[in-house]
C-alpha cells in the first residue's frame, strides 16, 4: 500500500510541472537528450534496451519507480523505463548537432545524410570468426563506442553522431554504401536500434 501511495504522490508531482494531460489522464513529456534516450525493460541502467527515442520524442509517463529517478513510459507501442533527467516539458529539436564529441572537443556536426543503421556484437559468428575489429582491437572493450562503415563513404577514425543513438567512432569495416553497423552488447539491442537515422560528422 505504501508503494502505491508513493507512486501516486510522485506522479502528482510530475503532473504539477507538466504542460499537457491527455484524455487518458497521463502526462506527456519530451525527450531532451541530444544523443537520444534509451528505453529499458526495467528501471536500471543495466536492463535491456527496448528502443532508443530521438531528441524531441513525445512520451506518456504512466508510472514512477520507488526512487523517483526512472519514469515508466508509453509511446503507443512500447512500454518501458527511461531516466527522468532526460525529459523536458516542452519539445526541443535541432537541425544540426552542437555538443561534445568523443574526444571532448566541441563543434557543429556536418550533416552526412540519412543512413541505414544496424547492429552487430563481438560474437565471432558475426565477425568472420574473430572478436576484433579491422585494427585488431578487442571488440568487447569497444561496445558502445564504435561503428563499422564503408570507408569510401565515411573514412576510418571519423567521429560521427547518429541522431537517436549518440556519438561513435568509425573503427571497423564490413558494410557498403550508406549503411552503418553499430557495435552493441546483444542481439536484442542490435534489433532495437535497427532503422534509418540522420548522421552527422563531429568536427
Amino acid at each position: 500500500m505504501k508503494k502505491i501511495i508513493t507512486t501516486i504522490l510522485m506522479l502528482a508531482g510530475i503532473f504539477a510541472f507538466g504542460t499537457h494531460v491527455g484524455a487518458d489522464g497521463f502526462e506527456t513529456w519530451y525527450v531532451n537528450a541530444n544523443s537520444g534516450l534509451n528505453c529499458r525493460a526495467d528501471p536500471s541502467s543495466s536492463a535491456n534496451i527496448l528502443t532508443v527515442y530521438p531528441l524531441g520524442s513525445k512520451l506518456e509517463i504512466i508510472g514512477v519507480d520507488d526512487s523517483g529517478k526512472w519514469w515508466q513510459t508509453w509511446d503507443g507501442t512500447v512500454q518501458g523505463w527511461c531516466y527522468s533527467r532526460y525529459f523536458s516539458s516542452t519539445p526541443r529539436t535541432t537541425e544540426s548537432v552542437s555538443a561534445a564529441s568523443l574526444d571532448g572537443s566541441s563543434g557543429t556536426g556536418k550533416y552526412l545524410g540519412n543512413f541505414r543503421v544496424t547492429g552487430y556484437t563481438s560474437s565471432p559468428a558475426e565477425n568472420n570468426g574473430y572478436s576484433v575489429n579491422c585494427y585488431g582491437e578487442n571488440l568487447d572493450a569497444l561496445v558502445g563506442q564504435i561503428v563499422a562503415a564503408d570507408p569510401r563513404v565515411i573514412p576510418l577514425k571519423s567521429k560521427i553522431y547518429i541522431e537517436g543513438i549518440g556519438y561513435r567512432e568509425v573503427r571497423d569495416t564490413g558494410v557498403r554504401g550508406n549503411t552503418i553497423d553499430v557495435l552493441t552488447s546483444s542481439d536484442r539491442e542490435s534489433n532495437a536500434i535497427t532503422g534509418n537515422y540522420n548522421v552527422y560528422l563531429a568536427e
